[in-house]
């Protein structure tokens, strides 16, 4: 198999769908057609990341440490300098989106539904347009008795809407009749022989009206040498150009549209050009492709055009079956606009060209995580809570989770907890196998409480507490919980940290479906949901330990803030907002053997979790809450050894926290120059020092400060852990005031335990959980 795959040196992107489509005509076919049921479908979707590559869960685990980042001291916060000094961001802002209207569908990069169908019927084909109210952008003739088409398909509405209109077996006559009948020209067509030298056309075309407006040609049955001439007679380029077999010779169909005025656009066209032809032009020309095509012998026909002022990110591929077309598409966030067949791939092998079909965001991770062309399958994700989905990209992917995946064991243990069936206080069997290791067999120890299960497993990824909280519970009973819940391609199905035989199942979507029921409240209630997310990675265990197992809270965070910063935040500014964000997340990750001697490998990665951020505005400050994921799917990566960083480590690394980037800065701009108004714990977390189990340490108090303008109500204090408290705040606190907590510790067992102070009330945001740790002796 043989592609390529091109990014522009300057990609421009883009952000949302536009507005209203424009009135739209029904296509129909010259030829009579009689709408059957549906029969053949979509190109077949990629084998999802389970069904590519099996080869390595039966050999086990080789190494987890990839979501274990070491403990570092905390990025510190600087003043930003004025607008006339400050630097340029880390990551440079989107360029506009297209104006709708003005592009022709191989321009388009505003994002729309899009479809490719193979070996379609002519009523397959209509119904398949009236289903999605959907328009041809490109078609293929496979077959002409009976006829069977490839089409490639965009939604009718907004940027892409139009008045069209598509016909086969048209004689020239007949097709020029159409044109002028609708007045329409047309933007793609393709000859055939039907027998006996007798060419007939299948033609798209669209109304030549207000935007889409231009001055056109059509040609048929013509040599490279005339083109040229005709291009140069018209003062015209090409956005179409396709062989077709006259006898023994080759023929050429052409579409050109005038090269005047606004539709002046630098571009090439190359007749029978090698791949290595390709690329060399690519990079002279500074340009894309958007129209390729077979010329046979392994050569292709193309067009490109300048990127001189900027292109849309783009992608061509050869030598792919249908199926590897629409996965790659999917992967890149892509769109096909236009899609050619030639014999090969053990039936049909395809070539084309494609677009950006992601937005901003979408577009800037996506180019991170797919950063060195690695192989396997990428996604991400990013909703707003009770909101709208800011950014995807293969989020509905099933992928190995690894330890990501404990999270679903966080949520029905807490659900357990919640229905009284169980006490966080209760005896469960205890493991005592090293961290990260495969615990099987376990090695047992007597008992500990589900609390200090669940912490260890969520803050220290502790396979061995892992598999304490799934035997205790069932892997069947937590598998039909999320069933319930509608988390359906998820599945724990062996014990984490060992891999195979089959391996656990989740999605970007499943995760994101948890995150939030938590955070709305769907799932947990206030108080539980307090104790879920200080059992969390991220700022809990942060203020508990110093530090978080993958670093988001104490180095991604702080570095987005300081990038993102408003020009003249000073760095007591960028604390305070800090300190009014919350953050809990699980990350996993596997290293898993493809051959016997462990050094072809493949990897899965993935973190996945909940961030909140203050807003700020003249009537007080309010938060919003975003749920967030990325993943990494049997990654391939060759003479692999313990200890080294590849490509996909690397591109985890870089990308692990990037989603939150954008809320960050949107949020600091809105609170730039104000106060916030945010309720404040001081301290944020308490440590007591060794004390004997059984014995009661002197209290320790955090004084809890209303900073709003008006008064909080509903508010409530609760505590978890070998700890006790008393408090003065009763169920409101007027603004400007304060009130004190004062917490006793008394071990139960010996080293370190921990518990928390969760502060819930009536306004926006989540539930403060003040961290508190001692160790009993």
């Amino acid at each position: 198999m043989i592609q390529a795959r091109i990014h522009p040196a300057f990609p421009r992107r883009i952000s949302t769908l536009s507005a209203a489509p424009n009135a739209v005509t029904t296509s129909t076919s010259a030829t009579c057609l009689l709408f059957t049921p549906l029969l053949a479908a979509l190109l077949a979707i990629p084998a999802s990341a389970q069904q590519a590559g099996v080869d390595g869960y039966g050999a086990g685990v080789i190494s987890n440490t990839v979501e274990h980042a070491a403990p570092g001291p905390r990025v510190p916060f600087t003043d930003t300098p004025a607008i006339s000094q400050k630097p340029a961001l880390e990551q440079s802002p989107p360029a506009s989106i297209h104006t709708e209207g003005m592009e022709d569908d191989y321009d388009n990069n505003n994002p729309t539904a899009w479809w490719v169908y193979s070996g379609q019927s002519a009523a397959n084909v209509a119904a398949l347009l009236t289903h999605n109210n959907a328009r041809i952008i490109d078609i293929e003739v496979d077959s002409f008795a009976p006829y069977t088409f490839t089409v490639t398909l965009v939604q009718n509405t907004g940027a892409y809407g139009k008045a069209w209109w598509w016909y086969y077996g048209l004689t020239a006559a007949q097709v020029s009749a159409n044109l002028a009948a609708n007045k329409a020209r047309p933007i793609s067509l393709k000859a055939y022989d039907i027998g006996s030298g007798q060419i007939r056309f299948a033609v798209v075309m669209i109304a030549n009206s207000g935007a889409d407006q231009k001055a056109y040609w059509w040609y048929y049955g013509e040599s490279v040498s005339n083109l040229s001439g005709l291009l140069e007679t018209n003062n015209a380029r090409l956005i179409t150009v396709d062989a077709y077999a006259v006898g023994s010779s080759t023929a050429y169909t052409a579409i050109m549209v005038s090269d005047t005025g606004a539709d002046r656009q630098a571009w090439w066209w190359y007749i029978d050009a090698s791949p290595a032809t390709l690329e060399t032009k690519i990079s002279q020309n500074n340009a894309r492709i958007f129209y390729l095509t077979a010329a046979g012998g392994g050569n292709f026909n193309v067009i490109m055009e300048s990127c001189a002022n900027g292109c849309s990110e783009w992608w061509y591929y050869y030598g792919l079956t249908g199926s590897q077309m629409v996965s790659q598409a999917l992967q890149n966030g892509g769109r096909m606009v236009n899609l050619s067949s030639y014999p090969g791939c053990g039936g049909s092998c395809f070539t084309g060209a494609m677009i950006n079909n992601s937005n901003a965001i979408t577009t800037r991770v996506g180019n991170l995580i797919r950063n060195g062309g690695i192989a396997g399958t990428e996604g991400l994700y990013l909703k707003q809570v009770n909101g709208p989905v800011l950014a995807n990209l293969e989020d509905s992917a099933v992928f190995e989770p690894a330890s990501s995946i404990k999270v679903v064991a966080n949520l029905y243990a807490m659900t357990q907890v919640e229905k009284g069936n169980i006490k966080l206080t209760a005896p469960i069997t205890h493991y005592t196998n090293a961290a990260e290791s495969c615990p099987n067999p376990p090695v047992v120890s007597g008992t500990e409480s589900l609390g200090t299960a669940i912490r260890e497993m969520m803050w220290h990824s502790d396979n061995a507490r892992t598999r304490e909280i799934t035997d205790h519970f069932t892997d069947a009973s937590i598998n039909a919980y999320a069933q319930s819940i509608g988390m359906a391609n998820t599945s724990i199905n062996h014990y984490i940290g060992c891999g195979g035989p089959i391996p656990d199942t989740f999605t970007l979507d499943n995760a994101g479906l948890l995150y939030e029921g938590v955070a709305n409240q769907t799932l947990l209630n206030a108080r539980n949901r307090g104790i879920f997310y200080s059992n969390m990675a991220g700022r809990a265990q942060y203020e508990s330990e110093g530090y978080d197992w993958t670093s988001v809270w104490s180095t991604d965070i702080p570095n987005i803030v300081n990038s993102v910063a408003p020009a003249g935040t000073t760095a007591v500014q960028k604390m305070a907002y800090l300190n009014a964000m919350n953050v809990a997340y699980k990350a996993g990750n596997y290293v898993l053997c493809s051959n016997t001697n462990c050094n072809d490998v493949v990897e899965d990665i993935a973190i996945a979790g909940w961030f909140q951020l203050p807003v700020c505005s003249a009537s007080g400050t309010t938060y919003s809450e975003y749920v967030w994921g990325i993943f990494f799917s049997n990654v391939p990566n060759n003479n692999w050894y313990n200890g080294k960083v590849t490509p996909a480590d690397s591109d985890f690394n870089t990308a692990k926290s990037e989603l939150l980037r954008e809320q960050i800065q949107a949020g600091m701009a809105t609170c730039a120059g104000k106060s916030l108004n945010v309720m404040t714990y001081s301290p944020a977390d308490l440590v007591f020092t060794s004390t004997t189990v059984g014995a009661t340490t002197a209290a320790k108090t955090v004084t809890v400060t209303n900073n709003q303008l008006s008064t909080v109500t509903g508010l409530s204090i609760s505590i978890f852990g070998d700890f006790s408290e008393t408090n003065n705040c009763g169920t409101s606190l007027a603004s400007g005031k304060s009130c004190t907590v004062t917490v006793k510790f008394t071990p139960t067992a010996s080293g370190e335990r921990t518990g928390a102070v969760i502060v819930s009330d009536g306004g926006a945001g989540q539930p403060q959980t003040i961290q508190l740790t001692g160790t009993g002796s």
